[in-house]
């Protein structure tokens, strides 16, 4: 035997029913149907368990129910999906799947779409990293400066005449070197003049000869 239990039908009545068939199984009464807002109903020349034209919606096993549309109560989900793609009761409610939330259109529909997340880096900055970056660019910019002054000091030392980056200094540094060379050149002939100037010469020096009359004489 059946096991009876007691069913409120739409027009307020209430039915008893105790049957065991589940959803599309052949019937003769609607107290056969086993599940919530059952009848027994006639589809292509069959008589099948079916739900309420009230509860259109079923699960195709046990359940019938009405459609739901997001954050509206359900007892399962094809009650969702009727209204709307992509959802699936939850917690006695119609939400979107997981990762998809609501769209809600100007027509007045709802769409579930894909919730695009922007990585955590791009939303927030951290003013103690901004800090950091600004302390360590001053001191990159204070290096190259210092690098800059001692190289250019480093290499006015080693600067000469052959490197100078004036064309005119070293024409005239040149020239000045040549004037002190020819300089020193005419200086040490004139002192070599003078010298020769002031030896006295060998005829000089020699004694004087005896003169031919004293020679004569002698004789």
């Amino acid at each position: 035997m059946y096991q009876m239990r007691a069913e409120r039908q739409a027009d307020g009545s209430t039915k008893c029913l105790g049957g065991e068939l589940k959803y599309g199984d052949r019937c003769d009464d609607s107290s056969q149907c086993g599940f919530d807002h059952g009848i027994c109903e006639k589809q292509s020349g069959k008589q099948l368990c079916l739900c309420q034209p009230d509860y259109p919606v079923t699960n195709h096993i046990n359940m019938c129910g009405k459609p739901a549309k997001i954050n509206e109560t359900c007892e399962f989900s094809e009650q969702c999906e009727r209204t709307t793609e992509k959802t699936e009761c939850r917690d006695g409610r119609c939400v979107c799947l997981f990762q998809m939330g609501a769209l809600y259109k100007n027509d007045g529909s709802v769409e579930c779409v894909d919730i695009k997340q922007e990585p955590p880096s791009l939303q927030y900055v951290d003013p103690t990293m901004i800090g950091v970056l600004v302390g360590l660019g001053l001191m990159f910019i204070i290096l190259c400066v210092v690098l800059h002054l001692f190289s250019k000091a480093r290499w006015r030392e080693n600067r000469t005449i052959f490197n100078t980056p004036n064309p005119r200094l070293m024409n005239v540094s040149l020239l000045r070197d040549s004037k002190l060379i020819h300089g020193g050149d005419a200086a040490r002939r004139r002192h070599s003049y003078l010298v020769a100037s002031r030896q006295p010469s060998m005829s000089s020096l020699r004694p004087p000869s005896p003169t031919p009359s004293f020679v004569a004489g002698k004789v």
